[in-house]
């Protein structure tokens, strides 16, 4: 027996060291692929048109829209070679109504497409506290980024060299036409609608922001993408009933197939669902557990679950490396591992279903409804409790809202999704698909019932819980040594079945938070400002030894859960609390991060410019902000911060308010509960130019920090020319050739100019004429999208430094790192 041991622990050494070299070698060869596209990107003119063919391999939902993944593409005959794999966005909003665009009914996994497109490199934000997306994206072989030319420069093709991929373009014809047959049934029904798509077709284009909100404050996003536990809602209801249906019509003889019946039933159904929503790494995985699983039990066999996920792992591995980098994989495996190490899933079954876990509920000696209903609660409550314990250390990493009530939310939530809305959702989409248009309206209606209830529940739950159980960082967060104690003794308990012992020390984990791993400090010494890379948009870090600012917030969409890379550069930075979130104005690259930043850090006060009418984006975010307890200010010129002698800031713009009200008091002096009315401030003012113009001051260095304004009103700052002079000036709309006057740089004649704009901007920013601008006024640039995220300090002569997150990027001609900089920097 210890030599079999030897050579079975031998055999899997053996096994685990193949699988990863075999992957170490796939990556290197998807490396080589990458490079070898950026090497062509290089070349390509941006604005020049280029017809291809490629084939669909996936398809994703983001923040912004769809993010469309192509393969095998090739330019026609004679047009020059293309990358072969390359990232397309479809920035068509999410829960939009009205019929689909070409490019969305035809863009699905699997279908052979030929399109019109604009070619570019990929150029990612890079900030501190973010992954690099290049390089992962680069362990696909992915080197480019794509754009539609126009949203109907698409169509279909049908291969007609090999029979495979016509079998292939024929399934992906099948699943796309379900997809946009049930999209078109049932839009428009109301609640339950969105979430009815996402469950049975993994389409969650009809979720509405307030449910995917709600959701992801409660800890219920993994309902509304596809993983595991839906593979198991389809799974083994269907191995179920051909177990019910075997005994019920073989009672006193043994089938043909044995067990082996219901498996295959199950595997088949679990199969067709995960390609029909898409086959994500956690979908594949579980169906690969649930075949195993299905066939160890049908001969006789028993496979420990630990073993079983490693081996799953390393097919995965062998298949696609890559596929164990993706974030919904790791939280898939993540979530397994959690129940095995607390002794949830432990490879057999139960003799008593019911069993009793000690210090949760009570024994199985007592009869009663009410007794029997709390046992069968048990197990779903334990297991809950074990994947949010496990699960923290990963969404704390990620910079995601954790939620204290998520163990017992999730206890009630999935039995309801999988045994209610799972099943009626499924119903729902093959009536919807088979059913006429005209038929079935009642049944549907009826069927989208329970999926309403479930987003209602959340909606106004969600609604009702403290900020501080939804996420929100409190001082003296747990290091993560200690942390990971807490995590370990958690286990122990819940294998030890000590329930109680466990909920209580998920206790100061979920409430409190993990402190956040600090990265390598690459901004110096302080005071310094941290210009963010969050491309066409504006976010900074103004940081001293005792005061934060965060001048804007940067982009996302409209739904507040933009602001994941600003909070995670925070984290990054050691900033814990801010003094002050100045939003310039309410356009959504300013403010799209702003409820995200609220929502997970303590913020002292929220600045918004004092405006001329009501804006209703920057009146729900006062609102916002007010009911956390945040202090609102809506500020104008002459309106003053200090930080004793380290930090000052003036605001030089928008001018004051002057309408007074019946108490005699301005309009800016109006009580908090008027905040939402908006201010006075005089009519046809345009938002840009009635943005927050700031100069901050830090131990002599001086930023000016002007927005969005234009050159009408950097020539009305102009009558204050003493108060414009600074070393550092964040340029005005992302470098627009409306902004940035010469008159103004000479009366400003900063040593150091920001420009905030991505490396490959669409809609040109910066402007090469404000760029110009900026090289005849002697100032050294410093652009986001081509340096990264860019730290400004003094160095011992009091003069400005810039310090670069990322490596050059080659922007613009003529405007490399080297040509625009008196220094190299420092990456």
């Amino acid at each position: 027996p210890v030599l079999l041991d030897a050579l079975r622990i031998a055999a899997w050494i053996a096994l685990a060291l193949l699988a990863f070299a075999l992957g170490h070698a796939a990556l290197l060869r998807e490396f080589d692929r990458s490079r070898a596209g950026r090497v062509l990107v290089e070349r390509f003119t941006p604005t020049e048109i280029r017809l291809v063919d490629a084939r669909v391999h996936a398809r994703r939902a983001t923040g912004f829209g769809e993010e469309v993944e192509l393969r095998d593409v090739r330019a026609r005959p004679g047009e020059g070679a293309v990358p072969e794999r390359m990232i397309l966005s479809l920035t068509a909003g999410r829960g939009r109504r009205g019929p689909a665009s070409r490019a969305e009914r035809l863009l699905w996994p699997g279908t052979e497409v030929r399109l019109a497109l604009r070619i570019g490199p990929l150029h990612p934000p890079r900030n501190p506290g973010t992954p690099d997306r290049e390089h992962a994206l680069a362990r696909r072989g992915v080197a480019a980024r794509a754009r539609l030319v126009k949203p109907d420069w698409v169509v279909e093709r049908v291969p007609v060299d090999s029979p495979w991929a016509r079998i292939s373009v024929t399934f992906a014809g099948l699943r796309r036409d379900v997809c946009e047959r049930v999209r078109a049934r049932l839009e428009g029904r109301g609640d339950g609608e969105g979430l009815v798509r996402a469950l049975a077709l993994g389409d969650r284009r009809g979720l509405s922001d307030a449910a995917r909100r709600s959701f992801r404050q409660l800890g219920l996003a993994h309902l509304v993408s596809v993983s595991g536990l839906h593979i198991g809602f389809v799974a083994l209801p269907a191995a179920w009933s051909i177990a019910r249906l075997r005994t019920r019509f073989r009672f006193r003889s043994r089938p043909v197939l044995g067990f082996l019946s219901p498996i295959a039933a199950g595997c088949v159904a679990a199969g067709f669902y995960a390609w029909l929503t898409g086959s994500e790494v956690a979908a594949l995985r579980a169906s690969l557990l649930f075949a195993l699983f299905g066939l160890a039990r049908g001969l006789g066999w028993t496979i420990p679950p630990a073993p079983s996920l490693a081996a799953i792992a390393l097919l995965l591995l062998v298949v696609d490396p890559a596929n164990l980098f993706d974030v919904g994989a790791r939280f898939s495996f993540g979530a397994c591992a959690a129940l095995v190490a607390g002794g949830i899933w432990i490879g057999r079954v139960r003799r008593d279903p019911v069993a009793p876990v000690r210090g949760v509920i009570p024994p199985a000696n007592a009869a009663g409804p009410a007794r029997r209903a709390l046992l069968a609660f048990g197990d779903p409550l334990r297991a809950s409790l074990a994947v949010s314990i496990g699960m923290l250390p990963l969404v704390e990493l990620y910079g995601l809202p954790r939620s204290f009530p998520s163990p017992l939310v999730n206890a009630l939530a999935i039995p309801w999704a999988g045994f209610v809305v799972m099943p009626c959702a499924l119903l729902a989409a093959l009536l919807a698909y088979a059913l006429p248009a005209e038929m079935g309206a009642r049944m549907l209606s009826a069927l989208l019932a329970p999926a309403a209830w479930l987003e209602r529940a959340a909606g106004a739950l969600a609604a009702q819980l403290p900020a501080a159980w939804i996420g929100e960082d409190l001082p003296g967060r747990l290091a993560w040594p200690g942390a990971l104690v807490l995590v370990a003794v958690a286990f122990y308990a819940l294998r030890r079945g000590d329930g109680i012992s466990a909920a209580l020390l998920w206790l100061p984990l979920a409430l409190i938070g993990i402190a956040p791993l600090r990265e390598a400090a690459f901004a110096g010494a302080l005071p310094r400002v941290v210009f963010l890379d969050v491309g066409q948009a504006d976010a900074a870090l103004v940081q001293t030894r005792d005061a934060a600012w965060l001048i804007d917030s940067g982009s996302g969409p409209e739904d507040g859960s933009g602001g994941g890379a600003v909070l995670n550069a925070l984290r990054a930075e050691g900033v814990n609390r801010l003094d002050v979130l100045a939003i310039t104005h309410g356009d959504l690259d300013h403010r799209g991060g702003a409820f995200r930043v609220l929502s997970a850090m303590k913020v002292d006060e929220l600045w918004l410019p004092a405006l001329s009418a009501p804006d209703r984006e920057l009146d729900a975010l006062a609102a916002f902000a007010a009911g956390k307890g945040v202090r609102v200010r809506r500020v104008a010129k002459g309106d003053r911060w200090e930080s004793g002698e380290a930090m000052k800031v003036e605001v030089l713009w928008p001018q004051a308010a002057a309408r007074p009200s019946r108490s005699g008091r301005s309009d800016r002096e109006w009580p908090a509960e008027t905040i939402g009315a908006g201010l006075a401030f005089g009519p046809g003012r345009a938002r840009n130019d009635a943005s927050l113009v700031l100069r901050v001051e830090l131990a002599g260095l001086r930023v000016l920090f002007t927005a969005d304004v234009g050159a009408n009103v950097e020539a009305a700052l102009q009558t204050r020319p003493e108060a414009l002079r600074s070393d550092v000036l964040k340029v005005g709309h992302h470098g627009s050739r409306h902004s940035s006057s010469a008159r103004f740089l000479a009366t400003v004649a900063p040593r150091i100019a920001i420009v905030s704009a991505p490396c490959d901007a669409g809609r040109g920013l910066p402007s090469p004429l404000a760029l110009g601008r900026l090289r005849a006024a002697g100032a050294e640039l410093g652009w986001t999208g081509r340096d990264g995220a860019i730290a400004v300090a003094a160095d011992r002569a009091a003069r400005p430094v810039m310090r670069y997150w990322g490596s050059p990027r080659q922007c613009a001609a003529g405007f490399s790192r080297a040509a625009t900089t008196g220094r190299s920097g420092i990456d």
